[in-house]
């Protein structure tokens, strides 16, 4: 059966015939009535998407099943299980599993997920010359001050779109910066204030607004340009981002997985052999910073200096749009921390080659981060160290030949920042959409 018709493929250096065998394994393992039944579960909603990168993450997923099925087929059905529940933290930690335990598959190395009994680790990776190393994998996940973030900036954005329509006001760009993480006051602050601020775009002013009532907000409202197209007047078009800087506790989230792995390894599996060391293996979302990471996890193993753990890999998967090319795709960053127990394994093995290596099946691999950037329009602000939040809809009416033909280009713009196209019609208006990612945010990790 082609599971691909319909969706969009980006992996062209694939047969399809191999890549509807990943999916087939998919759908063994979860079920096609399952895939095909609410859109609560991560793997549901990818399934019943057909955008370009909902496909490749159902690949990735795909793949990672066809690897731990030949070595653990039992330990593969329970964490499809687990995905399958209702519970977000053992669903979470089951797809990260099996996602990040694949990546060590290799020639000359195989992966062995440690069994469900074993609380001290998630696998083990066996090296050449009776060589290997334990893993522990931790998801740094979202923390609660970047959700509380998101939970804001939603409710700031719905009364955006409200206050809009209220004021008849249309094609605005709404950028709102943070000079550091805003309490609860500010964002009061600023809900509040929303409806005055508009005024000035329904007075044909584009301006700015420093210090809300001393509060941490700097505001810059303007009409959004756009030189041969109309926007439509039946429909609200906008642009809303808000940045603001880390949370000052923001490192605990990073500090917090390492003790746990730290306790876990220490209690559970006290004595190791000589030729084993231990490794962290810890998922950073995109939003994170890749720097701030190395030098936490550089300051935790200064702190501590007779920690077990010998090595952490952090592991920032990330979408990536190339101006200069014109394309977008998912780019695996992975960087090394090592630390004195690391020196000890590192000199009784002596591997002629570095000892472990990750195999990624589509996407790209660095071992720095690609930096992020705020762009849209006429705004680009670096925004590493930063949480941001952007939302958008520009509904742009159709261009008109002289054969009454209609046509009008879709476009993501940038995350979440869509361009839509209204047709018109004596009978009414017809919307037009284009397939894309409803956001960069990859939703298995």
């Amino acid at each position: 059966m082609n599971y691909l018709v319909g969706r969009q493929n980006p992996i062209y250096e694939v047969p399809i015939d191999k890549l509807n065998k990943m999916l087939a394994i998919l759908v063994s393992e979860f079920g096609e009535e399952w895939l095909n039944t609410g859109n609560s579960n991560p793997v549901q909603q990818l399934w019943q998407r057909q955008d370009w990168l909902s496909t490749c993450e159902l690949l990735l997923l795909g793949n990672s099943l066809k690897i731990l099925k030949t070595v653990a087929p039992n330990w593969v059905s329970e964490q499809v299980k687990l995905i399958k529940q209702e519970d977000k933290n053992n669903r979470r930690g089951a797809l990260f599993e099996l996602l990040a335990l694949s990546l060590f598959d290799g020639e000359g190395v195989s992966i062995k997920p440690a069994a469900n009994s074993n609380p001290g680790y998630d696998g083990t990776v066996f090296l050449p010359r009776n060589a290997s190393i334990q893993i522990s994998v931790k998801s740094y996940g979202m923390s609660s001050h970047q959700q509380e973030f998101n939970n804001q900036c939603s409710i700031v954005e719905a009364q955006l779109v409200k206050a809009l329509s209220e004021h008849q006001l249309n094609a605005v760009g709404f950028y709102v910066f943070a000079k550091n993480y805003p309490t609860q006051s500010d964002w009061e602050i600023l809900k509040q204030r929303l409806p005055e601020i508009l005024n000035s775009v329904q007075n044909g002013t584009d301006d700015s607004f420093e210090d809300l009532e001393k509060s941490c907000w700097s505001i810059k409202i303007q009409n959004l340009p756009f030189e041969n197209y109309q926007f439509s007047e039946t429909h609200r078009s906008y642009t809303f981002i808000v940045c603001s800087p880390y949370h000052k506790n923001e490192y605990k989230n990073l500090y917090d997985k390492l003790d746990d792995a730290y306790t876990n390894f220490t209690k559970h599996s006290r004595s190791i052999h000589p030729l084993t060391t231990r490794m962290v293996f810890i998922d950073i979302p995109s939003s994170a910073s890749i720097k701030l990471c190395k030098e936490w996890a550089t300051q935790y193993f200064q702190e501590r200096e007779n920690s077990p753990i010998g090595l952490v890999i952090f592991y920032q998967p990330t979408v990536v749009t190339d101006g200069q090319k014109g394309s977008t795709f998912i780019n695996h960053c992975v960087f090394l921390i090592d630390s004195p127990e690391c020196e000890r394994w590192l000199k009784l093995y002596n591997p002629s080659s570095p000892p472990i290596s990750t195999t990624i099946f589509i996407g790209t691999v660095s071992d720095e981060p690609i930096p992020l950037t705020l762009q849209n329009d006429d705004i680009s602000i670096p925004i590493d160290d930063h949480y941001c939040y952007q939302q958008g809809h520009h509904y742009l009416l159709a261009q008109i030949k002289e054969d009454g033909t209609q046509y009008g280009q879709l476009e993501k713009q940038a995350s979440g920042i869509f361009r839509h196209i209204v047709s018109l019609h004596p009978e009414g208006q017809l919307i037009v959409k284009g397939i894309f990612p409803p956001s960069d945010e990859l939703l298995l990790w």
